[in-house]
């Protein structure tokens, strides 16, 4: 391998795991496919062999080390990190064949242990020090924040809804995962999505639409509640882009199904 320049090593850094729900995986999952997001881990850990935790998350790393590392060609290379760029999850400069990598978010899941303990009710927690502050953060309930309290109220209306309505499941848990906090916390930031009417209106909608709750045998995206809560998928059902049952699309628009189709070609891995 050519030796890079690194100001470190972190030991590792925390992968939550429902992150492949996340509104990041799913974007790479939908232009890429399922090597899109081994792509994308690879990378963070490639990151995070060059990078030692304390210091400005961006690194140098010479394009053969990237290569190797991802297993894709250059040309490749290149298109994966400008569609990331284009998402804010990194930015690059490309100087002859040394790759300067910065990735703000590696800061956000920088760790260098986890503890556990045992609480009154015999449950497990898990404690995480941040490596600058040393600050022990109680990973054991992910409600606190504020507008995550909306939370377990749209589980439930969406259990009643639509769980069991197609190939559409009930979600079994009454939280949701730390990868889909942001995508929640931007919808009920919306307008069209800031008290529980407004969800079930949301929730009814998709009732009527078979693309999207499995019935449509051309279309071969698998949805769930998770998928739902994904921003531009609820702009895009709120903007009538899916057919609903008995009528037709809006003017302009399809079935959902040319939507969300991806040209198999885009794929970079």
């Amino acid at each position: 391998m050519v030796k890079d320049e690194k100001s470190g090593n972190m030991d590792y850094f925390k992968h939550h795991s429902e992150d492949s729900t996340g509104s990041t995986c799913n974007l790479l999952f939908d232009e890429f496919g399922h090597l899109g997001r081994s792509c994308w881990w690879a990378l963070k850990e490639c990151f995070a062999s060059h990078w030692d935790g304390h210091s400005e998350p961006k690194v140098k790393i010479h394009e053969k080390n990237l290569k190797d590392f991802l297993r894709i060609s250059p040309k490749k290379l290149q298109l994966f990190l400008k569609f990331l760029s284009e998402k804010h999850e990194l930015s690059f400069n490309i100087s002859g064949k040394i790759y300067e990598i910065d990735m703000p978010n590696m800061a956000k899941i920088k760790t260098t242990r986890k503890l556990t303990k045992s609480i009154s009710n015999q449950q497990t927690v898990y404690i995480e020090k941040d490596i600058e502050k040393e600050i022990e953060i109680d990973a054991v309930n992910p409600q606190d924040k504020t507008g995550l309290k909306m939370a377990p109220d749209v589980i439930q209306i969406y259990n009643d809804i639509l769980g069991g309505v197609g190939n559409l499941e009930k979600y079994p848990a009454y939280f949701l995962p730390p990868a889909i906090h942001e995508d929640f916390l931007t919808l009920t930031g919306d307008p069209n999505f800031n008290n529980i009417e407004k969800w079930k209106n949301y929730f009814q909608s998709i009732k009527t639409r078979p693309s999207l709750i499995g019935t449509d045998p051309k279309f071969n995206v698998s949805t769930s509640f998770l998928y739902f809560l994904r921003p531009v998928v609820a702009m895009d059902i709120l903007s009538g882009k899916y057919k609903p049952v008995g009528g037709p699309a809006m003017p302009g628009q399809d079935d959902g199904y040319d939507a969300w189709k991806k040209d198999e070609g885009a794929a970079v891995c």
